[in-house]
């Protein structure tokens, strides 16, 4: 949006400018503006993993990574199986405590670096 309305005054401006300026410069040299881009950060949300019922899991998404160095922000989402609490799920590192029936949770891990959002799942499988 910044570079339309970039584009749109930079048109405008010979207009308002032998409309009433006393003076117009005018180069011969392009000018560049470069855009700067971004790499999508790394998602990683731990190893698939065999817990007893009824046992804290911890969830580590610290693998997680951005290759420009940006800011990450994560959220944990439980996408099958019985359902339990995520502790924090807006952290890098969360836990829940798994149901006292066996079974297979699954979740994804989102990472944004604010720019683009990655994702990685893990399954966690409850034994009896």
């Amino acid at each position: 949006m910044v570079e339309s309305l970039l584009g749109k005054l930079l048109c405008l401006l010979p207009l308002i400018c032998l409309a009433g300026c006393p003076m117009m410069l005018v180069s011969e040299d392009p000018v560049v503006f470069e855009r700067e881009t971004n790499s999508p950060p790394v998602a990683d949300a731990g190893m698939h993993t065999t817990v007893n019922a009824g046992d804290v899991v911890i969830l580590m998404g610290t693998g997680s990574s951005d290759p420009d160095g940006n800011q990450l922000s994560f959220w944990w989402i439980q996408t099958e199986g019985e359902e339990v609490e995520i502790l924090a799920p807006f952290a890098s590192i969360t836990a829940f405590q798994s149901p006292k029936s066996p079974g297979t949770l699954e979740f994804i891990l989102i990472v944004s670096d604010g720019h683009v959002a990655v994702t990685d799942d893990i399954s966690i499988e409850v034994a009896e």
